[in-house]
Order: C-alpha cells, then structure tokens, then sequence
C-alpha cells in the first residue's frame, strides 16, 4: 500500500474519510470469485456459508485503518498473480527451496496466500506493507497465524532507505529471485516510481533472470494524471512509458531489462453504476507486466 498520506481525505460533505457514503465503499454483499472461495475454504478451511460475512467483517476493520478503495471494493479478495502467465514458471521456479518471493504492498497477503496452497513452502514467501495492521488484519482473514507461521511480514515503508542494516526491506536486499507488485507502482508520480523499481532492484538478487512481476492502471495518454483524493499525480502508463522507466533504471543501476507488457481495456471491475468507475481517466487501461533482469 502506500504511504498515509496517500489515504482518502475528501470524501463526504462532513469530512470523514472513513465514511461509508463514499464512492468506493461498497454497500452491497461481495461477490465472492470462485478463486477466492476456493483460497478461504481450501487453505483457511472456511464453510462457504461462513465466507461472505467473515469477509465483510474483516473489510470494516481494514477500512478503519486506512480507507482505501482497494478496501472499499473488496479488491484484497483479488488474486491476480495466478492469472498471469507465468504463474506455472513461477511455481517450478519456487520450487527451489533456495529461492525467496517478495510480495511488494501485500495489503492482506492474498496471494502469499494463493503460493502456499500451490505448494510453495511459507518459508520462502514474504511481503511487505506501510501498515502492520494490515498484514495482522491478513492473519485474522485467513485464520493462519500457526500455518503460515514461517512466511515473512514486515511492515515497511518502501522509500525509506535510511533503515539499520538487517531491518525492515534492507534485510531482503540482494536475497529475492522474484517480486510482485499488485496495483502498487500506479499509486505514485513517475519520480517515486522509478524509485521504487529501483528499491527493487536492489531487493532482487544481483543476477540474471530475477523477475519484476504485476498489473496496474494506466492510460492509452500516458502523463501524470491528478490524484482525485489527495493531491499531487500519479503517472499512467502505456507500454512504452512503461518499459522506458525500466530503461532508465537499469542505466542509473548498471543493469538491463527485459520488459515483457501486455495492456488490455478497462472498463472497471467496479458496479457501472458507480461514481468511482466514473471518476476515472479517459482511456484508461490495464497493464500486466514481467520484466526480467537479463544483465
């Protein structure tokens, strides 16, 4: 996730941020993806009769932490990871006990989650997000504080560099062989972006074939487009954009980029009758990228 300030400010007429008569706060019962279901009834042993007002619950509490829309929208239900295509390398690649997964904004840890019940041992998963209280709330969704006891948490602030050696994310630098960035990199301007590949450069193993993994939002008009909630931007890409940045942060960090991009329409996985889906930028799009390191 990101930082706090990145939470929504402005949304009722009285100024409450955690109201629940915002765009984004979705009123109405889940719908439960099947993957979903499958993930909470298979791996936290959860009845399906039990599945949609256990999951509500836990959207209150996390929307009480930080209100954002990916909460509202039951988006911490998503799991995307599985959905691209090289999920089935990614797992073979895993399966390599001396291999480590980061997880960059876990929000819930859904989809370490998703990792676990195809057989990646917890040991070698790890995410990290701005709020501890999240990846507690995680722990609390899922029912598997003693199950997934092995995996990692830390609870971080991706720009933060000035961390003691062996804390936060600088204990991860140079030991991940992959890292999935969910709906993460769009939430900031094109300066903070880079940044944060950067970071990731610097988490992954320094060799050949680590692999940046993910989606976000971008635009068919690539730019900086206004953040609605809290002020400042926040740069949409198109493909190219995108594979530009990873140009330039391989020449900042003496390394080479293979950015694999497709880009496919949204139309918003949100209620067509919603302002949310409303407020969004003209041709906005999706992206789903791998970019691996090949020098």
């Amino acid at each position: 996730m990101a930082t706090p300030a990145d939470a929504p400010e402005i949304l009722t007429a009285e100024g409450n941020p955690r109201s629940h008569d915002t765009p984004w706060y979705n009123k109405e019962e889940p719908e439960v993806s099947a993957a979903a279901r499958k993930l909470l009834r298979e791996w936290s042993e959860v009845k399906d009769d039990n599945i949609v007002g256990r999951v509500m619950a836990l959207r209150d509490k996390a929307w009480n932490v930080f209100p954002f829309p990916c909460i509202g929208q039951y988006r911490f239900l998503d799991l995307v990871l599985p959905t691209l295509p090289i999920y089935t390398d990614l797992l073979t690649l895993l399966k390599n006990p001396s291999t480590n997964f980061l997880d960059l904004g876990c929000c819930l840890g859904q989809e370490l989650r998703q990792l676990a019940l195809d057989g990646v041992s917890p040991s070698q998963l790890y995410g990290s997000d701005l709020s501890a209280q999240y990846l507690e709330l995680g722990y609390e969704l899922f029912g598997d504080h003693e199950k997934f006891s092995k995996a990692t948490f830390i609870a971080a602030d991706v720009f933060n560099e000035e961390e003691k050696e062996g804390e936060g994310l600088r204990a991860l630098e140079g030991k991940m062989d992959a890292i999935y960035t969910g709906s993460f990199f769009h939430l900031f301007d094109y300066s903070l972006q880079a940044l944060v590949a950067k970071r990731a450069v610097k988490l992954l193993k320094p060799t050949p074939g680590v692999l940046v993994l993910g989606r976000q939002i971008g635009n068919a008009k690539p730019g900086e487009y206004p953040r609605r909630i809290s002020g400042g931007t926040r740069f949409r890409h198109d493909a190219a954009t995108w594979k530009k940045l990873w140009e330039e942060v391989g020449a900042e960090t003496g390394t080479k980029w293979d950015a694999q991009v497709q880009t496919e329409e949204w139309s918003g996985e949100f209620r067509k009758d919603n302002q949310w889906v409303r407020s969004q930028p003209e041709q906005t799009i999706r992206l789903r990228f791998v970019i691996r390191r090949i020098e």
